[in-house]
């Protein structure tokens, strides 16, 4: 992620099994990269079958624990083309973003 972040403004990071299409619509993103390890193949199910990325914990019964900082980061992220995201774009060109080392959002 270091190396994609000195080349994309911004790179959002999901640690999953699946590719989450309700995550691309969120973030918009202009490019996609995905990556499965081989010693996943005989496992590897239909994208398909993924469930919403934000519920996994609350389904799993795992309570996720943001800090405020993450949320606002998340929130802004997530919300492509709304006020929120266009000022933490700017906030991120001008460095003074705090908290902008963020680099993974795992359920």
């Amino acid at each position: 992620m270091p190396l994609l972040s000195r080349i994309f403004e911004v790179t959002v990071h999901c640690r999953a099994r699946f590719l989450h299409r309700d995550v691309l619509d969120m973030v918009k993103p202009d490019f996609c990269v995905t990556q499965n390890l081989e010693r996943y193949f005989w496992s590897t199910r239909s994208d398909l079958n993924a469930l919403p990325f934000f519920l996994i914990p609350h389904l799993r019964d795992r309570e996720p624990a943001y800090s405020q900082k993450a949320l606002e980061i998340i929130g802004a992220t997530f919300s492509h083309g709304s006020l929120r995201h266009d000022a933490m774009l700017r906030m991120l060109r001008r460095g003074r973003f705090p908290g902008a080392h963020l680099r993974r959002i795992q359920p």
